[in-house]
């Protein structure tokens, strides 16, 4: 698991295909996270981010649900209006349990 995150941290910022390829193709846990934390740190925007993790000869369905969790956390604010968002199922809950965890987290924070 190591090699393959010091793989994705090392990879040139480009979001190629062809970088992403030298991270592999996701059909194990470690690549999947190597790709998905890739389109994190390359990410100028959800979109791009997701693009990235998904435009690849691999697993990309795999990669793209772990690099959306992470895009999710970068980019916080454009998730829940993006056009996507009316294909997931229980958007309004997952909204809402959201909501209540960042109220919770910013809470904490300030205590």
């Amino acid at each position: 698991m190591k090699h393959a995150l010091e793989k994705s941290l090392c990879a040139p910022r480009n979001g190629l295909a062809a970088t992403v390829a030298t991270l592999g193709q996701g059909w194990v846990a470690e690549e999947a996270l190597a790709i998905a934390v890739y389109a994190g740190l390359c990410a100028v925007n959800l979109d791009h981010g997701l693009s990235i993790a998904l435009k690849h000869g691999g697993d990309s369905d795999s990669t793209g649900a772990i690099a959306g969790n992470l895009l999710a956390v970068v980019f916080p604010g454009t998730v829940m209006e993006h056009p996507l968002i009316e294909s997931v199922e229980c958007a309004d809950l997952i909204e809402k349990i959201v909501r209540e965890l960042w109220a919770d987290i910013l809470t904490r924070a300030a205590a």
